[in-house]
């Protein structure tokens, strides 16, 4: 290992040492792309993802495999924790990641986040109207609780309400069917359908004119024969006198239909019939 006129000098393929000895050149033979020892230095560089003067260690972004190569790391650039630099640790080369992404290379969404054009995303389920705070994994969608709809469950669904549908959750209205056009989605309150006879808080009441339970079905008195325009629970409208019938449409015994009206004093020029005597 040793030249020169005072074999002071280290040989072809040997370096000095921190002892100031020519020994053998020694870069790693699986780490080292090229060696070189002449003139007393020794010069080695480094295959991808190995390190160290002699080659023979993994470098930050690397790890040593179970096959005891240096492997590298791979951490996801978007999932990973950019404090590490790219670093890993473990035979498997685990990554240390940033919120919301989870796995050896942090290129998974995390539980309760979702991917959004490849960065993984809170679901942001609102806690009160859905099924857990888990979401689809590239729509965001939250499975909803009865009562709740929209994709984070954050809104009352028809016929539910509350004040606020973020913190309280959804109750289902009380209004009557068919009898209430729309439930309040913030207090309950019923809007009845007046103009098929409605009425009432939970809109379960016929307005006057109308009868019936459950469904409202209008009087349909006569404006001529009826007292006015409301009637009986069967339907049964109250009726003037000359006038009979559910309707008060009809004539009464003794009344005759004149042009309309009901009367029980015909004029002579009449006959019973109505139809003028020649």
């Amino acid at each position: 290992g040793y030249e020169g006129t005072n074999c002071a000098d280290c040989s072809t393929g040997y370096y000095k040492n921190t002892d100031s000895e020519c020994v053998a050149c020694d870069c790693d033979t699986e780490g080292t792309q090229t060696e070189s020892c002449t003139g007393g230095v020794r010069s080695c560089t480094c295959l991808a993802n190995y390190d160290g003067d002699t080659c023979n260690t993994c470098s930050a972004t690397a790890f040593d495999n179970t096959n005891g190569l240096c492997e590298a790391c791979g951490c996801s650039t978007t999932g990973s924790d950019p404090a590490q630099s790219g670093a890993c640790t473990g035979p498997t080369g685990t990554c240390t990641c940033s919120t919301g992404y989870m796995g050896d290379k942090c290129d998974t969404c995390a539980v309760n986040y979702y991917d959004v054009s490849g960065v993984c995303s809170s679901c942001g389920c609102n806690s009160v109207g859905s099924n857990g705070m888990e979401c689809a994994d590239t729509t965001g969608i939250c499975e909803c609780n009865a009562g709740h709809t929209g994709d984070k469950c954050d809104t009352c669904d028809t016929n539910y309400y509350s004040a606020d549908p973020t913190s309280t959750a959804c109750i289902a209205c009380t209004c009557s069917s068919p009898g209430t056009t729309i439930c309040s989605s913030t207090d309950g309150s019923c809007t009845c359908d007046i103009a098929n006879g409605y009425t009432g808080s939970l809109c379960d009441q016929c307005l006057a004119g109308w009868y019936g339970t459950g469904t409202c079905t209008a009087c349909g008195c006569s404006t001529t024969g009826a007292v006015d325009t409301t009637c009986d629970s069967t339907g049964m409208c109250t009726c003037n006198p000359g006038y009979q019938g559910t309707k008060c449409d009809e004539c009464a015994s003794s009344y005759y239909d004149l042009s309309g009206v009901c009367t029980g004093n015909l004029p002579i020029k009449y006959s019973k019939l109505g139809t003028p005597v020649q």
